[in-house]
């Protein structure tokens, strides 16, 4: 019970009414109990088991209703558990928890978790045990196991709903 703010555990700004911080419907930082942002305890960052943000599971910024972190509601990147964007609603990246576009509706590679796209088993896309595409709903094609097209045991098409051969066991139809 500072000087400005009521019920704080932190530094200074908990559960705040005043200008800035925790539980703050004005300009900045709604349930910040830091100095920054919210959830904070300690002097920068709530909840921060990584080097610097709270409830950071990735790299950057987790749970930020600030200027840059997840659950956002803000600018950049709400609910992000992977690197950059997870669970964006935003801009760019919904519900990605992979490194760049995890369960993205938007503009690629939705439910990827490698490195590129969610769900991703093989080298580029989600749920892909070959090399390109698994589960996308995207761009492309989604349900890859194969090679190039959706539920693919073989080499190339099987039980394919993308553009060219779907329920194929052989080498090319179905």
């Amino acid at each position: 019970m500072g000087e400005n703010y009521p019920n704080s555990a932190g530094e200074e700004f908990l559960n705040s009414m005043g200008e800035d911080y925790h539980n703050s419907t004005g300009e900045d930082y709604p349930n910040s109990m830091g100095e920054d942002y919210p959830n904070s305890l300690g002097d920068d960052y709530p909840n921060g088991t990584g080097e610097d943000y709270p409830n950071g599971t990735g790299e950057d910024y987790p749970n930020s209703m600030g200027e840059h972190c997840p659950n956002s509601m803000d600018e950049d990147y709400p609910n992000s558990t992977g690197e950059d964007y997870p669970n964006s609603t935003v801009e760019d990246y919904p519900k990605s928890t992979g490194e760049d576009y995890p369960n993205s509706k938007v503009e690629d590679y939705p439910k990827s978790r490698g490195e590129d796209y969610p769900n991703n088993i093989g080298e580029d896309y989600p749920n892909s045990k070959g090399e390109h595409y698994p589960n996308g709903t995207g761009e492309d094609y989604p349900y890859y196991m194969g090679e190039d097209y959706p539920i693919g045991i073989g080499e190339d098409y099987t039980k394919g709903t993308g553009e060219d051969y779907p329920n194929s066991m052989g080498e090319d139809d179905p």
